[in-house]
């Protein structure tokens, strides 16, 4: 997990062409000019269609990337679009229901051809048309979702609403969480949807079709949508930190990925950057300090709001990838939105890496001062070592002994014993810069002790 994006892609291009696997990539996403939008994914696409050698690669977008216009000969482009009229209409024959009314001529081929062209020919709606055709009392050219959700119960079909807001298969609890039902109340809500081809059930979870979802989510009111996804995203969230994403079938950084899609669409932006710092957390010990910018970017795009967080992420992106001017630009403005002392140290750290020594030293010192009136006693160790730092490469050894002598009394406080031998040691090693052998050796010696 510690490897470059570009090692890690490699590796997953030696298994793709030593093992008979199909990858399927779907919604493959794209920026205005038709590029892929990830830098990383880019060149991984490149990668995959020069060859896969013994594995198979499935992808789909909106378009063909203009990064290669022109495939090569093993690769295939396929434009997707419904059915055709008879096609259609032939798999619509195939289900026992509807064919029995066509036989019996309660159902004519106009009826048949006039569904085709309300589903557009696409075969994910041929479930919900085969359903509707199946009733009695479907009226001539009713739409076949309106025909079947008008046989639902008010409150189930305002569950089934607010349940659309899900792009992932939940369990009852999540469908209760959203809808505002018990959980028994939202199993038997979803058998009822499953009844009319409304909903799917996996084991125990069940899933609305994505078809449907959009216009199912539309008839609810602006406030209400938002409640439902501020809902969703509750369940999420705290399904992730209990440490149950498995019950969904979904790592936890996938849930918590959905979680802040739900709070981005309820437009609560605090929780939004919450939870995108947990991800970016999760990120950055592996090294995706691309995918950390861009989460945290998106935060920043509306202008409604102001969040000191992401600015503060991605300060952190580029501290750790060690271009220090950005990272430094994007600290000013996250203090500049909250002068906290965590953006403050970000701060100072990135003026120091510019050899800016005197401005890293005023933000480190903010930071100092922060953390220590707010009892921080971590903080203030973190802070300190960053001004011993550079007093050392400004040559005052003795202003960053006293500093390290501080960090050792700290660590004593916080009972942390291997890091208060680690900074008796620094101690150490700074009297031996100063030619105090002495007082060096009692230092290591108490260090060892510990």
């Amino acid at each position: 997990d510690s490897k470059a994006p570009r090692e890690r892609m490699a590796g997953l291009m030696d298994l793709l062409g030593t093992s008979r696997l199909l990858l399927l990539w779907d919604g493959l996403e794209m920026d205005r000019g038709g590029r892929i939008s990830d830098p990383y994914l880019s060149q991984f696409y490149l990668m995959m269609i020069r060859g896969l050698g013994a594995g198979r690669a499935i992808i789909t977008s909106s378009s063909l990337p203009s990064e290669a216009v022109t495939l090569p000969a093993r690769a295939w482009q396929w434009k997707t679009e419904g059915l055709s009229q008879g096609a259609f209409v032939r798999r619509l024959l195939y289900m026992p229901a509807v064919a029995d009314r066509y036989r019996k001529g309660e159902i004519s081929f106009a009826a048949l051809a006039e569904n085709h062209r309300i589903a557009s020919g696409l075969p994910l709606r041929l479930d919900q048309t085969a359903r509707a055709l199946s009733l009695d009392d479907m009226a001539a050219g009713e739409e076949p979702l309106a025909a079947l959700t008008c046989r639902l119960e008010r409150d189930s079909l305002n569950a089934l609403c607010r349940a659309s807001v899900y792009n992932i298969a939940v369990s009852p609890t999540g469908i209760a969480a959203a809808c505002g039902l018990t959980i028994e109340q939202a199993e038997s809500s979803a058998r009822s949807w499953q009844a009319l081809s409304l909903a799917h059930s996996s084991g125990e979870l069940w899933t609305v079709p994505s078809a449907l979802r959009p216009g199912l989510v539309s008839r609810l009111p602006g406030e209400e949508i938002q409640s439902a996804h501020r809902e969703a995203a509750g369940f999420l969230k705290s399904l992730a930190e209990a440490g149950h994403s498995g019950e969904l079938g979904l790592s936890r950084l996938d849930v918590l990925l959905e979680a802040r899609g739900h709070y981005m669409a309820a437009e609560d932006w605090q929780a939004a950057a919450a939870t995108t710092g947990r991800i970016s957390s999760y990120l950055r010990r592996r090294g995706h300090y691309e995918e950390i910018i861009r989460l945290n970017r998106e935060l920043l795009a509306p202008e409604s709001h102001s969040l000191s967080g992401p600015a503060a992420w991605m300060g952190q992106a580029y501290l750790d990838q060690e271009d220090f001017k950005k990272a430094g630009q994007w600290y000013e403005r996250a203090v500049q939105i909250s002068p906290e002392p965590a953006n403050y140290h970000g701060l100072g750290l990135s003026l120091m890496h510019q050899e800016r020594y005197d401005q890293a030293k005023e933000s480190l010192q903010k930071a100092s001062d922060a953390y220590n009136e707010a009892g921080d006693l971590s903080g203030q160790a973190a802070v300190l070592s960053s001004l011993a730092a550079i007093d050392m490469k400004k040559g005052d050894t003795g202003a960053a002994l006293e500093k390290m002598e501080r960090i050792a009394g700290i660590m004593g406080q916080l009972g942390d014993l291997p890091g208060q031998a680690q900074a008796l040691q620094e101690t150490a090693r700074l009297e031996m810069m100063a030619s105090n052998f002495d007082s060096a050796r009692q230092r290591l010696n108490r260090s060892l002790e510990l």
